[in-house]
């Protein structure tokens, strides 16, 4: 199965000059806690930015303004499946990276769909693609891995 036929088709993005605030009414009215951020020339994907990223950066004080640019908070060059990818590459970085999304981007670089963890486990539910049982366990793999608090690295 490729990724565009896993895929929720057309997300809703924010450009990099909007702000927190337009992000963060976006995700409310969208009931999404993941944007796509593109530029605002080509409408190619340049980061992602969550609810979590919009939250801890105004409380924590490293940005002080609502009103501060996407630019200033997001996630640049995030991880990405093209269209014509294997799901299984999808599943493979969302356990690598400990990623819930991943963008799907066209051949242009353009955000075309988003594929969850849930896209996951609704194939291996409902399409019977994932017949054996070790792809079974690889999922589940996947959703242990993406919901495991990341692991700290020594200082050096």
């Amino acid at each position: 199965m490729l990724c565009q036929d896993a895929m929720t088709p057309n997300p809703r993005t924010c450009v990099t000059t909007a702000t927190l605030r337009e992000a963060a009414r976006i995700m409310g009215e969208d009931d999404v806690d993941f944007l796509p951020v593109v530029s605002p020339v080509n409408q190619v994907l340049v980061g992602i930015v969550t609810d979590h990223d919009l939250c801890s950066l105004v409380i924590s004080g490293e940005l002080l303004s609502p009103d501060a640019f996407l630019e200033e908070a997001m996630t640049m060059l995030p991880i990405v499946c093209r269209a014509d990818d294997d799901v299984r590459i999808c599943e493979e970085l969302m356990q690598q990276h400990q990623l819930h999304r991943i963008p799907v981007v066209d051949e242009l670089g353009r955000c075309i769909g988003i594929i969850e963890d849930a896209d996951l486990f609704w194939i291996v539910a409902e399409s019977g693609l994932f017949s054996k049982i070790t792809d079974l366990r690889e999922v589940q793999a996947t959703a242990r891995n993406v919901s495991a608090p990341p692991t700290k690295t020594a200082a050096a």
